[in-house]
């Protein structure tokens, strides 16, 4: 008996603990509980819940007998009108989710084409019958998210539409809730139309574009109509309803469109959608909208074959356009939005539009400015290229600019300049801090350079300065806006040592060791590589940044490992070709002339601080218009033992400071870590104050 009354109490004390257990469960499962929605889980919200239970309903009877449901939560007397809007729209939601969940609104699957086999073909009557299962059910499916449209639009919108003060100065689970379901609702409805010609909007007729004309002056440019046709089975006091989609008259939008024509998009990737990439810090601009990237048809992808002599045909534009989207029903009042059968739905440049008007208030327009950035990076695969280049003995790959956004004619411009071996997929934790500060992103934008950095440092120089100016010369022809003016250069390593030449007025013939035959220096001054060693400073750059730059090269260039390394990398052929013709016709032998290690050494080689080049551009001095600014790294010990060192004690592992040093430098920072020192925190947060140093301080007075 003893043994029996142990046994009892301890079962007794288990329970115990099992109930203070459901009794006191953790904060983090409390507000989970509090939080899950239609829109997080597969579950309506407490508050919802309640209110059907009220009705006398649960999730399941409600959906099953669905219009029955919406009936009887009209019926309950205690709930305010607002919430009772809130509500609706998470049930016409959750009713939308189940219909496409549906089987019946699945396409048919392809089946085999042998009569024998159980699952055969279906006889035309019965795919007939089966399509217009199918498209009752999508009709259903489409009907339940406008009106989970309407309903959320009521109430994130009520206090406007109304009139009343309702509005609480704490934000309350239900309008975070039901703000969710508008957005998502709109992201589902834009999706469907996008998608109608591939059958997800067979309900719908389309109505052909209206065309598209940069000379339209008005605020929006109506692209396509569609028209529920079906009966509203949901309210069927209710005629078809219509959803105008509409582009803002942004002139960039306008002429991309217009310039790709009808199959402008080939893809239009929400930021709900698992394709769409992300990086470690996402540049957002909290508001209203659903953000979307439209992938524009003729955009560029590089590849190694992208040899073209013209400068303009690698110069490209962004090919990825940011979007925000909104659909907002017709009506100033709660009434008529309620009983309207019209939708617009707005597609927004969040680059040229910050805010939106609403029910006769402004609000701020979603935005996020990282997602065109991720898909292109994604698409380009440029690491892959950059590798590549340095070993392929093909055509000469000649360099690309890339404007990260649609060209505005009043931010200043930032070009970043990469190094050996390297790609613009490198700047990829600058650039999007530089998007996610508003300052900067409001007053600048950038542009990136992909060059082969296998080929001779001063041919990359010639090159790459011919396509900056020509692409300044693409948008700005006449050096009126103030985009020509006062760009800035952010360049590393071996970036760093071209930007120096190309913001020089030096002319390197005169100092070439071996030609001072008066009549040779003559041919050479009229040969085709005296374009190469006349240098010319950028009269559109004032600033430059130079990090772990190896002005004067480095030993690790000429390390045994390294040695092996740079016989790998290849010249292209046509350079080897064009350097020793005009050698040649200089009457030098091309073995002996002081030209062919700078003409016929790869750029890789070129790094190494016995190389002739790097005798040859030591002292380049750079133009006096141009501030500039060093970061270079220490790859041991905290500031102040750098402080205490002796400056050749100062490396990153790979550039010495020795080599790095430039007089007459507007700062000069030194920062613990490696040769890629461009990518820590430190040195972005270091970049981001000589940007912001540089902008006028009135301007940022009134940010």
């Amino acid at each position: 008996m003893p043994r029996v009354n142990y046994w009892l109490g301890l079962w007794a004390v288990i329970g115990s603990l099992s109930a203070c257990s459901s009794l006191h469960p953790s904060p983090a499962k409390v507000i989970e509980t509090a939080r899950t929605n239609i829109t997080t889980s597969t579950n309506l919200s407490q508050s919802t819940t309640g209110i059907l239970l009220s009705a006398g309903m649960d999730e399941n009877r409600c959906l099953a007998n669905f219009v029955a449901c919406i009936k009887a939560v009209d019926t309950v007397y205690f709930v305010a009108d607002d919430r009772r809007l809130a509500t609706l729209a998470e049930l016409y939601y959750a009713y939308a989710r189940a219909q496409k969940n549906n089987s019946d609104c699945a396409p048919i699957a392809r089946v085999p084409i042998h009569p024998e086999f159980a699952n055969a073909p279906l006889s035309p009557s019965a795919i007939q019958a089966t399509n217009q299962v199918r498209k009752q059910c999508q009709s259903a499916h489409l009907q339940a998210l406008y009106e989970a449209l309407r309903y959320s639009y009521a109430y994130v919108f009520y206090d406007n539409l109304t009139g009343k003060n309702t509005a609480s100065n704490i934000t309350s689970e239900a309008q975070i809730r039901t703000q969710d379901i508008y957005h998502l609702a709109t992201y589902q409805l834009v999706n469907e139309a996008y998608l109608q010609d591939m059958g997800s909007f067979a309900s719908a007729e389309r109505i052909l574009p209206d065309s598209i004309s940069a000379s339209d002056t008005a605020t929006f440019t109506h692209l396509n109509t569609f028209v529920l046709t079906a009966p509203n089975e949901l309210r069927p006091t209710l005629a078809p309803i219509t959803l105008h989609l509409q582009l803002a008259n942004d002139p960039y939008f306008i002429k991309q469109l217009s310039d790709e024509g009808a199959n402008a998009l080939t893809a239009l990737t929400s930021i709900y959608d698992t394709s769409l990439p992300s990086l470690n810090v996402i540049s957002t601009r909290e508001g209203l909208g659903v953000g979307y990237v439209g992938a524009l048809d003729g955009r560029h992808t590089p590849n190694l074959r992208n040899t073209s002599s013209s400068t303009k045909e690698r110069i490209y534009p962004m090919g990825h356009l940011l979007m925000t989207a909104l659909i907002v029903p017709e009506g100033e009042t709660l009434t008529a939005v309620l009983e309207t059968t019209v939708f617009n739905g707005y597609f927004f440049n969040p680059y040229n539009t910050a805010s939106v008007t609403i029910a006769g208030r402004d609000y701020p327009l979603y935005a996020n400015f990282s997602s065109g950035y991720a898909k292109w990076l994604a698409e380009n695969r440029f690491n892959r290229l950059a590798l590549a280049n340095m070993v392929i003995k093909g055509d000469v790959r000649l360099p690309e600019l890339y404007m990260l956004e649609p060209y505005n004619p009043n931010k200043e411009v930032i070009i970043m300049l990469h190094g050996l071996a390297s790609s613009p997929a490198t700047w990829v934790q600058l650039t999007n801090s530089l998007l996610a500060d508003p300052v900067l992103r409001e007053h600048y934008q950038v542009w990136q350079v992909f060059y082969a950095t296998n080929l001779p440092m001063l041919e990359n120089r010639y090159q790459i300065q011919q396509l900056i100016n020509d692409a300044f010369d693409q948008v700005d022809s006449h050096a009126h806006d103030k985009a020509s003016h006062n760009a800035v250069i952010i360049a590393h390593s071996m970036g760093a040592v071209i930007a120096r030449l190309m913001l020089s007025d030096d002319d390197l013939t005169t100092q070439l060791p071996t030609v001072s035959d008066p009549a040779k220096l003559n041919r050479l001054s009229q040969s085709t590589l005296a374009e190469h060693l006349q240098l010319s400073a950028l009269s559109q750059v004032d600033t430059a940044v130079f990090i772990s730059a190896p002005f004067r090269g480095t030993d690790y260039a000429e390390r045994w490992f390294t040695r092996g390394l740079r016989k790998a990398i290849h010249l292209p052929l046509g350079i080897t070709q064009a350097a020793t013709t005009a050698i040649t016709n200089l009457g030098d032998d091309v073995h002996k002339s002081p030209l062919a290690p700078l003409y016929l050494q790869n750029g890789a080689s070129q790094l190494s601080n016995q190389s002739a080049f790097m005798a040859l551009t030591a002292n380049v001095q750079i133009a006096p218009h141009v501030r500039y600014h060093s970061i270079m790294a220490n790859k041991s010990g905290d500031s102040a033992h750098i402080i205490s060192n002796a400056s050749s004690a100062i490396s990153d592992g790979i550039v010495p400071y020795d080599s790095s040093y430039l007089a007459g430098a507007t700062s000069e920072t030194i920062i613990t870590g490696g040769h890629s020192i461009h990518e820590s925190p430190e040195t972005i947060l270091h970049l981001r104050k000589i940007l912001h140093d540089r902008l006028p301080k009135d301007t940022l007075a009134n940010q």
